[in-house]
């Protein structure tokens, strides 16, 4: 299948923008880095006072159990309606301090 202008346009960009922040591949819950696979979970919270007290021990335990088998994790918890205002003052901040044009962009 040959691609034409525009697609072969948005495909190396879309390279381009991987090389730049070293992504080999994409995958759907994850991304190949040269270092290893980043693997990524979106947890929602659930209204905990709709749930019986064994429905969120069951649900703790799930959780538990899927984290005991990454051998490396890293954690980030937002509210994004409380930080939204704080998220772009340091988004801002590191974008002051970046010494790299393409990334400060």
């Amino acid at each position: 299948m040959r691609l034409g202008g525009k697609e072969k346009r948005a495909e190396r960009e879309r390279l381009s923008t991987r090389r730049m922040i070293g992504v080999d591949a994409v995958r759907d819950h994850s991304l190949l880095t040269p270092y290893g696979e980043l693997v990524f979970f979106h947890i929602r919270p659930a209204n905990l006072s709709t749930l019986s007290e064994e429905n969120i021990r069951a649900r703790i335990y799930a959780l538990m159990t899927v984290l005991k088998g990454l051998a490396e994790i890293e954690m980030l918890c937002v509210n994004s309606r409380e930080n939204f205002e704080s998220n772009k003052r340091f988004m801002k901040s590191r974008m002051e301090a970046e010494d790299n044009p393409a990334l400060r962009r």
